[in-house]
């Protein structure tokens, strides 16, 4: 009798086992993980770095044509930088300034010159931007306005001037007066 006994008590513990299991399984929800997000209200504000931005590269475009210019931000200080609220979208961290051609112009007000604020594209993503000791990153930015722009009266090239800066709130770097020159699109242009 102890074996039947036995048995029986087997059986409803598995029986009540297998019941337990398909309840919990039946459980669909899962715990959403949560995500991270990289879009943050404030940054951290930097001090103690030496950051420069300064053109490389092609400054001379075709009139009428679609205009990159690149520009290298870099590093020159002794100890490694991170920027946290440097945009994914890389040309949304530089705004250009630009102003016709003048030979006594050397200092910059903003309020004298024509700003080119980026189209921030949405949602505005950000990551950390990591600069060691003397390392850059080199950002290219469109210049709408130059397709738009007409060589000078005499036909043969059109030049401005320009500053570019960041658009960040937790770093201030901007970059000196500089020129592009705007061709005929029939005169020789670099390649």
């Amino acid at each position: 009798m102890n074996y039947f006994y036995f048995m029986r008590r087997y059986h409803l513990f598995v029986l009540a086992l297998s019941v337990g299991l398909a309840i919990a399984g039946c459980n669909s929800a899962k715990p959403e993980p949560k995500a991270w997000n990289p879009v943050k209200k404030s940054y951290p504000v930097l001090k103690d770095y030496q950051l420069k931005l300064y053109p490389v590269g092609n400054k001379e475009f075709a009139a009428g044509q679609n205009a990159d210019l690149s520009l290298c931000l870099r590093n020159f200080g002794k100890k490694q930088i991170r920027i946290d609220e440097w945009h994914m979208n890389e040309q949304d961290n530089i705004r250009i300034y630009y102003h016709p051609w003048q030979d006594d112009l050397f200092t910059f007000e903003p309020s004298k010159w024509t700003v080119v604020n980026p189209d921030f594209k949405q949602p505005i993503n950000h990551f950390q931007l990591v600069l060691l000791p003397n390392n850059s990153v080199i950002i290219t930015k469109p210049l709408p306005f130059v397709k738009t722009l007409k060589p000078s009266g005499d036909g043969s090239e059109r030049r401005l001037l320009m500053v570019a800066e960041l658009t960040l709130k937790s770093v201030t770097v901007r970059s000196s007066i500089f020129s592009i020159t705007v061709k005929e699109q029939s005169a020789q242009m670099p390649k």
